[in-house]
């Protein structure tokens, strides 16, 4: 039989992966609540903001004007709760659909 010693330090650390493994689940799924909050336009303008397109490529692709592109970054920002470009990656890698399931 095992040693205490031995043991306990195999518990600490599965102990600690579990709450990094439960962290990462309930960060994934509020990012994909908040995704889901997303209009399709906003989705759109989303990739494409991910993608490094400017404001003004996004209006041209999308037939709309460079302050509605803005407005729309504007709304997807404060969904996301996105404070840089970054945020804006980091939820679109999760690789969401309007459904909330993987791409």
């Amino acid at each position: 039989m095992p040693r205490p010693s031995v043991l306990l330090p195999l518990i600490d650390e599965a102990l600690a992966l579990d709450a990094r493994l439960r962290q990462q689940r309930r960060e994934e799924a509020m990012f994909k609540a908040r995704f889901a909050l997303l209009t399709p336009r906003e989705r759109e303008v989303l990739r494409q903001v991910v993608e490094g397109h400017y404001n003004k490529t996004i209006a041209a692709d999308l037939g709309v004007s460079i302050s509605t592109v803005e407005v729309h970054r504007k709304k997807i920002m404060e969904k996301l709760h996105a404070k840089s470009l970054y945020d804006l990656v980091q939820v679109f890698e999760l690789g969401l659909d309007s459904a909330g399931s993987r791409r």
